[in-house]
């Protein structure tokens, strides 16, 4: 029974050293260029607290939003599959009841927001 485990957990610790050493590889390559080496990097749920203020959300809320954004459960979109079955695409969901209630309380300005912050307006 152990011979038939044996080349799984082989496979299984070859692909663990193979992420620890990309991961390694990773942090280095951060440590040699600096946060300045010019290398854009986007950070999702950044969202612009001026627009926000502006809608009537305080920076507490904002921030709450922002962390909301950061969750993989928030899915404003719905994926639409084409007549040919094959081509599928990402359409935002503004029913969706999150936004709905985001709306509702601080108006489009704070939807489209977002969106656009979560790359999907």
């Amino acid at each position: 029974m152990y011979m038939t485990y044996n080349p799984t957990l082989n496979k299984q610790r070859e692909a663990q050293q193979r992420l620890v050493d990309a991961r390694d590889a990773a942090l280095a390559a951060a440590r040699k260029h600096g946060p300045r080496s010019g290398i854009p990097v986007k950070i999702m749920g950044q969202l612009d607290p001026a627009k926000l203020s502006r809608c009537g959300m305080g920076l507490e809320e904002i921030s709450v939003l922002q962390e909301r954004l950061r969750h993989p459960e928030f899915h404003p979109t719905k994926v639409v599959v084409g007549d040919d079955g094959e081509t599928a695409t990402a359409h935002v969901d503004r029913a969706h009841p999150e936004l709905v209630a985001l709306r509702f309380e601080y108006g489009e300005t704070a939807v489209d927001e977002v969106l656009r912050r979560a790359g999907k307006g």
